[in-house]
């Protein structure tokens, strides 16, 4: 492109320059043309105008005009609205805590925006291009319609100049002719009327043939330059052909090019139209992922938040169950001294019966006071045990109560891991899939978010663990109590 331009502007300045030649050629011309008899009048005005018709053929260069206008206007960028969807990921940063995909879709949004900034300064590089191409045809455009009005006035001179030269050429030659028509009717009234030959009147017939023969070598050089003159018109018309099928040629090539360049600037709107819907698309795609991504962490938080509750609900009951089960121990010692009680009763029992056997005297008082002491001791024992049973089965409930609450809560904790798992698991599947079609950019995370981020995660995960162990613990306690 910018070879063609240097040869339009080589062949544009030498079409410019070139009627200087012709000025000074017409005035060579002009003054070879002072001494022309009356005959080469009329061919030199002919030829006048074949050159006056060659010159006005050299309009076709009009065409060459560019519109800056048009070509500004087909070389619009499109700029991409990315600004909101930094916003919306701003603003998504702040409830979401998965930072990592965050900053890989601003990434990819960065990376998209440097790539569609390249493209502008492209179409700048090629619009400045464009527009230094019209200023300089506008300049040639210009300066060769100043040299069409120098050479059109040249012409008109040239023209006059022309007609005032026959005019006086014409004059002079009627003149020289009525002088030697009157010389020779005098030499022929003279000779006619002496009859005889006298040296002088033979002299001056000499010198009368002599004029007429030197008028004829005048008027031989004179066709002999109207010939050159033909032969240069000639040349000169064959020059301005050469030169203006040159022009035609630039014109061809100028055209090339600018339907190569309108060609390029269609295929420049159609490649950023292209792009600036896949950008779009895109950004869609990752709004709406990131969309459920946030939500997915707000519903993750919520059951966290419902989980660490419930755990803590569940901790004061099972403080309040370790309480229970204290006093259930102390019942239970209580009814071992019960059944160590009855054992001694019954030994007490079995002694009597000994001393019965043995004292038979008084047998009735005793054997009353037998049977009451061991109605009372029946009445006692079976009231100790069934105390000791209502406690046994209550404590066993609790037990098995706290068991089943204790295994629930592990499942939900088991499943709340899971779901957590499966969401890191799907986040890093979405980045995987978005960061090779996004060509993204590595960019420097921001400190103080990835250390909140981390710490909010640490939390979770030391919370989880303090809770499970205390279940844990909790659990042993009871199969502790189980086995005593």
């Amino acid at each position: 492109m910018i070879a063609l331009l240097l040869k339009l502007e080589l062949t544009l300045i030498t079409h410019i320059h070139f009627p200087a030649d012709l000025d000074l050629e017409m005035a060579s011309k002009e003054e070879q043309e002072g001494r022309d008899g009356s005959e080469n009048n009329q061919s030199q005005i002919d030829s006048g105008a074949k050159v006056k018709e060659k010159m006005n053929s050299v309009d076709g260069l009009d065409d060459l005009t560019l519109s800056p206008e048009t070509a500004s206007e087909d070389c619009e960028s499109l700029y991409p609205n990315y600004k909101n969807t930094l916003r919306l990921i701003e603003r998504l940063g702040l409830e979401c805590k998965d930072y990592v995909t965050l900053l890989k879709i601003q990434n990819a949004v960065h990376s998209l925006r440097r790539l569609i900034e390249c493209k502008e300064s492209d179409c700048e590089l090629l619009r400045e291009k464009v527009k230094k191409m019209e200023n300089k045809v506008n300049k040639l455009q210009k300066e060769l319609l100043e040299t069409r009005h120098m050479n059109s006035q040249l012409e008109r001179q040239n023209v006059v100049w022309e007609r005032e030269l026959c005019s006086m050429r014409l004059c002079e030659l009627q003149s020289e002719n009525m002088l030697l028509r009157q010389q020779l009717e005098v030499a022929q009234n003279e000779a006619k009327s002496k009859k005889t030959i006298n040296i002088p009147a033979v002299s001056a017939y000499d010198k009368a043939w002599q004029n007429i023969l030197m008028l004829e070598e005048g008027n031989k050089e004179l066709i002999n330059d109207c010939k050159c003159v033909k032969d240069r018109m000639y040349q000169y018309e064959t020059d301005r052909a050469e030169m203006q099928a040159c022009v035609r040629r630039l014109q061809q090539e100028l055209t090339d090019t600018r339907k190569k360049v309108f060609m390029l600037e269609a295929s420049l709107e159609v490649t950023t139209a292209r792009h600036q819907t896949n950008v779009e698309n895109k950004t869609q795609d990752l709004e709406r992922k990131l969309h459920q991504i946030a939500d997915q962490n707000a519903d993750l938080i919520a059951k966290l938040v419902s989980t660490t509750s419930a755990l803590l609900h569940l901790s004061a009951e099972t403080q309040l169950l370790l309480k229970e089960l204290l006093c259930m121990k102390g019942i239970q010692k209580k009814c071992e001294t019960l059944e160590e009680e009855k054992k001694k009763l019954e030994e007490e029992v079995v002694n009597l019966k000994r001393h019965l056997e043995v004292n038979t005297v008084e047998r009735s008082p005793v054997e009353q006071y037998k049977r009451e002491t061991e109605e009372r001791a029946r009445r006692d024992v079976a009231e100790k045990w069934k105390e000791l049973s209502q406690v046994v089965q209550y404590n066993r409930e609790t037990e098995a109560r706290a068991r089943q609450d204790v295994a629930g809560i592990l499942k939900e904790i088991s499943q709340f891991v899971q779901m957590h798992k499966k969401l890191e698991n799907n986040t890093a599947r979405v980045v995987k899939e978005a960061t090779p079609k996004l060509q993204s950019e590595s960019y420097r995370t921001p400190r103080g978010s990835s250390k909140e981020s981390r710490l909010i995660d640490d939390m979770l995960l030391n919370a989880c663990k303090e809770y499970e162990e205390v279940l844990k613990r909790k659990y042993l306690l009871y199969d502790v109590t189980e086995e005593q």
